[in-house]
């Protein structure tokens, strides 16, 4: 394949053996990588390629490089307006496919070229993964569950297919399969901050039912994701099989050293609760949101400090106002080193959704990368406010064309 561009002089962060690459060449053959070549060690073919074709080539000291960051929990069709989750899935399922829309755009803006939708209303998320991948805009790399998975009058209830008993279970993992899922998406306890009367102790699906999930779901070839606060939901997932908890507000030290053994991932998706709580009068949520959120962060942060000790696999996600950054940071808070935090959104996110040429930079992987103006690894917010390319696909795009495109609304 032709070289298409080069990125000269940047401090890549590639995320494998590599380690850092102080002015690095970065270069791009289509939509995958040609490698990343250290100063004084560009091959002579491709240096004559640059000197004869220096507007493909983009020079950029100083700035840092890193590998297209992935959000492993979001939620497209919720972001971006204001109200209780209630409040923002509330009319017509028509009206959300275009908030989802101006959603990816953004999220691409924020430098996330891949990322896993656990739930929305109708499965929009399906339809947003489809439109996106036949081009008729750009976007993330979708990895969408369809419908999240509940008991009926369960958390999470006006996004959900609900039902009750293992058989019913079944035929929900099966229907969001004939939808056509990527992953599968339960919700086995309550929650914090979803609706103002509900118990985030309470496990809501039982033993059977979770097994019935995973049985279904694995047997299609598709993970599975289960929201999961207390340690009762949590152990009950592991050992139905999931894949990963997310959440795990509660986690005790059983349940972390379960997740550790068995390999379980963990998204904590801790800024979500931080962003509520301390701006949730911004993202215009209501008061007893807010309450909850501060009332669950303490604990929050102590279930991470857990998994962290007990050296549970962690990926990054954002839920629905975090940042991708600041969860970092907050790993890093917990115990992480930067660089473990940074693969958490990168390297291993990718394996935790089993997308293995994604999450690196490196000889033939896709062409995903984030130019940053600021060195990640000494401050992990620099992922959050530095952003100034992005490059999914070997399309480069700058952010602030994005932003502008989604003029008319506020971004809270």
């Amino acid at each position: 394949m032709e070289v298409t561009k080069v990125i000269r002089g940047v401090t890549a962060i590639t995320m494998t053996d590599q380690g850092v690459v102080d002015r690095a060449t970065v270069v791009l053959r289509g939509n995958r990588l040609g490698g990343v070549h250290p100063d004084g060690q560009l091959p002579a073919e491709l240096t004559s390629w640059a000197d004869a074709h220096p507007e493909q080539v983009l020079d950029l000291p100083g700035r840092y490089v890193i590998p297209g960051l992935i959000n492993l929990h979001e939620h497209l069709d919720m972001h971006n307006v204001r109200g209780s989750m209630h409040d923002r899935v509330s009319g017509p399922t028509v009206t959300l496919v275009p908030r989802a829309i101006r959603n990816a755009l953004l999220a691409l803006a924020s430098g996330v070229t891949t990322l896993r939708d656990l739930g929305s209303k109708d499965a929009t998320n399906i339809v947003i993964r489809d439109i996106i991948d036949m081009g008729q805009f750009i976007g993330p790399r979708v990895v969408a569950c369809g419908q999240m998975i509940s008991a009926t009058g369960g958390h999470g209830q006006p996004l959900c297919a609900e039902g009750d008993g293992a058989d019913a279970m079944r035929h929900l993992a099966r229907l969001q399969h004939k939808r056509g899922a990527d992953v599968i998406k339960v919700c086995a306890s309550g929650g914090v901050v979803a609706m103002r009367r509900e118990n985030p102790w309470a496990q809501q699906l039982s033993d059977e039912e979770l097994r019935a999930v995973v049985e279904e779901a694995h047997r299609f070839g598709l993970r599975v994701a289960s929201h999961a606060q207390p340690p009762a939901a949590i152990k009950a997932s592991v050992l139905a099989g999931v894949d990963t908890i997310e959440h795990a507000a509660f986690l005790d030290d059983e349940c972390a050293d379960l997740l550790a053994e068995r390999d379980v991932a963990l998204v904590p998706t801790i800024d979500d609760s931080y962003s509520v709580a301390y701006e949730g009068e911004r993202h215009g949520r209501p008061q007893w949101m807010q309450d909850n959120a501060k009332k669950s962060i303490e604990l929050r942060m102590a279930s991470l400090v857990r998994a962290v000790k007990a050296g549970v696999r962690l990926g990054v996600g954002t839920d629905v106002v975090g940042k991708m950054g600041r969860e970092m940071v907050h790993m890093v808070e917990a115990g992480r080193t930067p660089e473990q935090a940074l693969a958490a959104a990168t390297r291993d996110a990718a394996q935790i959704i089993d997308v293995p040429d994604i999450g690196i930079l490196a000889d033939g992987m896709l062409a995903d990368l984030v130019v940053l103006g600021r060195d990640p690894l000494a401050d992990l917010s620099a992922c959050d406010d530095s952003i100034e390319l992005v490059v999914r696909d070997g399309v480069t795009i700058r952010p602030s064309a994005l932003i502008a495109t989604c003029a008319g609304g506020d971004i809270v």
